[in-house]
Parts: structure tokens; sequence; C-alpha cells
């Protein structure tokens, strides 16, 4: 024991084992030989309950330990620490036919008066219960974000399903209602429409819910006309009363300012369901809305809304819960409930996201008043855009207009095209996305209506195409989003693939007027991009090397355009090659990177077609698709490139 430590240390008291011994981390220490000096409970009972071995003094733990890896972390530790290195270990140790536990283990050298390490201390604590909770908070967050997911997919999904076939409905109705019809075609069209915006009001709650449950709930602040959005509202509500035999009145203060500044949508949202619940319960008398001052600054004001009526009124044991989610205000049959449940929940919330309060009063068999304010800024006429489609639209203001509409389905598709041909707009249709992009090859337009969601190439997919591949300047051409899907996730998507606004489905004829008088040159005779090229001169162009690109993109220096060439020739073909060797030994995994990388290649060569071409055969690897058929995409790659060979040689003969 010449190297051990010296014997005062050995021959402490009593009470220094006791101390040790009452702390529930394990300690020990070891000399400059690994033989323990001392030790404490805990260590012990770690020991015997992961390996089955009792430790004694004057033991190695090394030769105690059977699990290799186990062993080989002990040492390493206790190496550091007699070279002088403090260190700290986190693992898991054990025997897994016994126990396993995770230790976070501090080895700390033990020098004596002169500097010179003796031993080694050992002091270590059990995470293991601690990093089984952190674990399982991952895993619950995991399933919470997962859970998230799917529910959001969930509700984009449904949102697509049902506003597509809504979009139909609605858009074929207006146009049938702005011919002329008989009375009773007349009133059999105004009866589809009112069903179809109650399926659609029933829908937007469902979404508008989800969305404020996210947190992802925004609003569109505009300058409005309220009384013009007052107008509006009631004679919709009014032909419901009528229809009922209920009397309805409206009160509105003439001081209020014509022109206000804030979100006229969810105004017309939260008094339409309002007045609607109202209309729905009440089965005599009346209703009546009143709109007030409430306050008032120079720039500033706030009104106040009421909602009155003569009806069911609400239970005192239902006042408390009434604005939650998916309560109703009746279940009884008899007054035809129907809805999600949702509406006061939202509306109470629309209202006070908006910085607004909402109350109410009422009685069984008396009545219900709802009360609410909202505050606005104060706007001027100035400040809005109006637009008239009837007066502007139909006087075929869009006749130089060329638009290619890119939709899948075929009922949108007869919509979209008769409000647009209305107009005087020349539309071009592409079915889905491979169609679009053979389409923008061969020519160039004014604007892109884009539908998202199509089977093989989505919408995304076009966008990227256009904004990236396309030579300039038609790479610049408008891109609208058409999608059922209203989620904001969706709208920040769109951003990204570089597309420049956004409708949803069910649109509006003022929706796609909006986009068209925004995108058009309407004080151009021509849009600078409506030109239709050769056809054939084009498609030639987009296979085979354009060296004019080739040298804006890299330069006009000829050594340097030369080695472009060269590199192009001599490289480019080995990795083509290596790219077929794997497709014909079916492994679709090893060429992908290969893959990617020839998309930028040929990219920067002024080869769209067969770049393109590359990052379908890179998506389809992705996608573990057969070999066999991205194989046959690999030789129109191989016969583009075949092509482009003979272009080079004779430029790099000349160059030499």
């Amino acid at each position: 024991m010449s190297e051990s430590l010296p014997e005062p240390f050995l021959n402490q008291p009593d009470f220094l084992f006791e101390i040790i011994n009452s702390i529930s981390d394990q300690i020990f220490s070891i000399d400059a030989f690994g033989n323990y000096l001392i030790f404490n409970k805990s260590h012990q009972k770690m020991m015997l309950d992961c390996y089955g071995n009792e430790i004694r003094i004057q033991m190695n733990p090394l030769y105690l330990i059977s699990e290799p890896k186990d062993k080989k972390i002990l040492q390493d530790a206790i190496n550091k620490a007699l070279a002088g290195e403090r260190n700290t270990v986190l693992h898991e140790f054990g025997n897994p036919k016994k126990k396993k536990v995770w230790i976070e283990a501090t080895f700390s050298p033990i020098s004596d008066g002169n500097g010179k390490v003796k031993g080694v201390s050992f002091l270590a604590n059990d995470v293991t219960k601690k990093l089984r909770h952190e674990q399982e908070l991952r895993s619950d967050k995991e399933a919470a974000l997962a859970d998230a997911r799917a529910k959001s997919a969930f509700l984009s999904n449904m949102s697509h399903e049902i506003r597509t076939p809504m979009n139909a409905i609605i858009g074929l109705t207006e146009l049938l209602l702005n011919k002329k019809q008989d009375e009773t075609s007349l009133e059999n069209l105004k009866a589809i429409r009112f069903s179809a915006n109650n399926l659609l009001t029933i829908i937007n709650e469902i979404l508008d819910f989800s969305k404020i449950e996210a947190g992802k709930f925004t609003f569109d602040i505009q300058t409005f006309e309220i009384l013009q959005i007052l107008d509006e509202l009631n004679k919709s509500i009014k032909l419901s009363a009528q229809a009922k035999n209920l009397v309805y009145e409206i009160q509105i203060s003439s001081a209020i300012p014509q022109y206000l500044k804030g979100d006229q949508v969810r105004l017309s949202q939260i008094l339409l369901n309002l007045l609607g619940n109202s209309v729905k319960f009440t089965q005599t008398g009346k209703i009546k809305l009143s709109v007030d001052i409430l306050s008032e600054t120079e720039t500033d004001i706030v009104l106040e809304f009421k909602v009155s009526d003569t009806g069911i009124g609400i239970p005192k044991d239902k006042l408390n819960t009434i604005f939650h989610s998916f309560t109703q205000v009746q279940s009884n049959q008899r007054f035809k409930t129907q809805g999600t449940g949702l509406g006061l929940s939202i509306t109470k919330r629309l209202v006070e996201m908006q910085d607004g309060e909402i109350s109410l009063k009422s009685q069984v068999g008396k009545g219900t008043a709802f009360t609410f304010f909202l505050p606005y800024l104060k706007a001027s006429q100035k400040d809005i855009e109006p637009i008239d489609i009837q007066e502007e639209g139909s006087s075929n203001r869009f006749v130089d207009l060329k638009v290619l509409l890119v939709e899948d389905n075929k009922i949108n598709q007869l919509l979209a095209r008769q409000i647009l041909t209305g107009w005087g707009v020349n539309v071009e249709l592409a079915n889905d996305g491979f169609e679009a992009i053979a389409k923008l090859q061969r020519r160039t337009y004014d604007l892109i209506l884009l539908d998202l969601q199509m089977p093989e190439i989505d919408g995304f997919e076009v966008a990227r195409f256009v904004r990236k591949t396309i030579k300039p300047p038609a790479n610049e051409i408008p891109i609208v989003a058409l999608t059922a899907d209203a989620f904001t996730e969706t709208k920040i998507r769109t951003q990204e693939a570089g597309m420049n606004d956004f409708i949803t489905k069910p649109y509006q004829q003022k929706d796609l007027y909006r986009v068209l008088r925004k995108f058009s040159s309407l004080d151009d005779e021509k849009s600078p991009y409506a030109k239709v090229e050769n056809e054939s001169e084009d498609i030639s162009l987009s296979k085979a090397l354009d060296f004019d690109f080739i040298k804006e993109k890299f330069g006009k220096d000829q050594d340097t355009f030369k080695y472009i060439l060269e590199v192009f020739k001599n490289d480019i073909g080995e990795e083509i090659s290596a790219v077929r060797s794997f497709l014909l030994k079916k492994d679709g995994q090893s060429p992908m990177k290969l893959v990617h990388k020839l998309v930028s290649t040929f990219t920067a060569m002024g080869m769209p077609e067969t770049a393109f071409t590359l990052s379908l055969m890179e998506r389809m690897l992705k996608h573990g698709d057969d070999t066999d058929v991205v194989f046959e995409k690999l030789l129109e790659v191989e016969s583009a490139y075949n092509e482009a060979l003979t272009q080079i040689n004779p430029v790099l003969e000349s160059i030499s």
C-alpha cells in the first residue's frame, strides 16, 4: 500500500461513516490502484441490486462489474480523475437480468499536500425516476403534437372535401340567379342558395372554433361602411322574421360615423348568430336590434349592440353555461334546434378577442337580450376602394387578359370558366399539375389560378416550378391559390411556395374579380407577360442547353464558360451512370442524393424540363416507387443529356 492514502484518512471517527451512510446519494472513494477505501450504504445497495455482488474495503469495483460497457465507462472516468481531471458521467449501469439504473456520477481527484493524486472520490445520484419522468413528458408532448397534427389534417381534409362541392353549388346558383328565371325556378334557386349558405355557416363555425382553440385565429381589419353592413344584414333577418310573422325592429343612432375601421365580416357573423338565434327561438312577438355609441374620442369609437326578443328565454341554470362550447339553448324537438352548439361560444370569443364584452339577460317565457360592445377606429370614404362587378365586369374589361386555370374538379372548372369568360377573360384550362407545367413551358400568361390539392403534382409544386425553373420574366407571373382549405398554415405555405394571393372555396364572383383587378394590367393595352411563343421552338429549347443562360448565370468569361461545359460533359455522365447502376440493382435509396444534385445541375445549365423530370424521380424514390418506373424517367434524362453533348462538343472545339 505504498501508493495508498495515509493512515490518518483510514482512521476517521465512526461518525464520518454515520454521516455518509445517512446520505441518499452514492459515495465511495478508491486509492490509486482502484481499491475501495470507503463507501456508503447507498452504493453498497446499488452494487448488490445491479450486479449481485457484496462489496468490501480493498475490493476493486472494476472486478465486480460484469457488464463490459459499464466497466469501460467507469474505467475511463477513474483514469481521467487519476490524471487530475474532474469529470461527470451519465450512464445506465446494471445487469439486464437483475436491475438497471441511470446514474449521474462525478469523479474527483484526491490529492495529498503536495498536489499528487492519491485516489478518486465518487459522488453519484440515481436519476432513473427523473429521466423516466422527462421521457414521459416528452412522449406526452409528442403525442399531443401528433394529435394536434392529426386534428389539423382531419379538419383541413374535411374543409376541402365539403367546401369543394359547396363551391360548385353556391357558384352555379349565383350564375343561374343572374339570368332570367320563371317565378318557380327563381324561388327554388333562392331556396338552394339559402340552404347552401346555412350549411356553409355550420362548416365555418367548426373551422373557426378549431382556429380559436389553436390560437391561430386572425382578424381582417379594413375600412367599411357600417350602415351598409347593417342594411344587408337587416334584409336577410327581416325575411326570416316575416316568414314566422314576427315583427323586426331596428334602431341605429344617427350620431354613428358612416365609415369605421375593423373586421366587418366578424361583426356580421356576431350579429347574424345572435339575430338568427332570436328568430329561431321566438314564436310570437318581436325581435329588435339597436346600435348606439357607448364612448367616443376624435379617433376611436365604442359601439354598443343590443339584440332582444320575446322568445322562449333561457333557464337560469343555463345562463352560466350558454357560452360554453357545444351547448345549445334548447334540446326540445318542439323548437327544431339545429346547429353545432358552437355559435354562442364563438360569438363570445370573437367579441372578447376584439377587446369587447358581451352579456345577457333572460327570463323563461318572456325573452332574451344580448348586449355587446366593440371598439372601432374612425375612418373616411377615401379609405375604401369600391368594386362594382356589374358596372366593370360586364363590359369585357378583361378582354386581353390571359389566365391559366389549373383545376382538377370538372364542376369547379365549369364554374370558374363561366364566370371568367363572362368578363371577357381568355381562359386556358389545365386539368392537373403535369398539364399546367407543360403549358407553362410553351407559353406565358397574365395570371395563374391554381388549385392546391391535386393528384401527383399539387399546386405547391407547380408554384415552386414556376418560381425556380421557368426563365424570367415568365417566372414572375402572379399566382393565386384556389383552395377549400381555410387554415392559416395553408396560407403560409402558399406564400412560402411563391404564390401572391389566396382565395378560399366556396368563393364568390367578387373574390375572383378582386384578384383580376389586383394582378391585371388594366391601364395597359396588353400585359407584358401575354406573349405566345412558337410551340415547337420552345419545347426544343427547354430540352437543350441554353448557352446564353449559362453565360448570364456564371459570367461571360471564356475560360469559365469552357470549364463549366467540360465539367458537365465529363462528370455529369458518370453521375447519371451511377444512378442507372443503382436502379438496375433495384436500389432506390442510394441514388437519391445523386438525383437531387442532378436537379440543381440541369437547372443551372438552363434545362428546366430535364430538371423537372429529375425532381419527379427524386419524389418517386422518396415515396418508394417501383425502380423500373423511375428507370423509365432516367431514360428521358439520358436522352436529353446525350442531346446536350451534341451541342457541347462543337462549342468546345471552337473555343480550343
